[in-house]
């Protein structure tokens, strides 16, 4: 993998968990079944994210309204998904 995917799977939970922070003993990834979860989890097998805290899982919700009651309610800490292109039509510079 290089240097810069590994930036881009980290960088959301660089910004979750600021510099200086202590580490979670435990730490649950939310993600839907879909790409996005697979992605988190080979992060976490290959070790990318292990920083974050000593014992990492990934998990799937099942559906928008469970993902959003989780965080919600404060129970999902970080959650995986998708997100449109910004302006949604060709030729936008990012």
């Amino acid at each position: 993998m290089t240097p810069h995917r590994r930036l881009i799977l980290a960088a959301p939970a660089l910004l979750a968990f600021p510099a200086g922070a202590a580490a979670l003993p435990e730490l649950t990834l939310w993600g839907p079944p879909a790409g996005p979860s697979v992605t988190l989890a080979v992060a976490v097998q290959q070790g990318f994210l292990a920083g974050l805290a000593p014992q990492l899982s990934v998990r799937i919700w099942r559906d928008p309204d469970e993902m959003r009651a989780g965080i919600a309610s404060g129970s999902m800490r970080i959650s995986a998904g998708r997100s449109p292109r910004p302006g949604g039509r060709r030729g936008t510079p990012w």
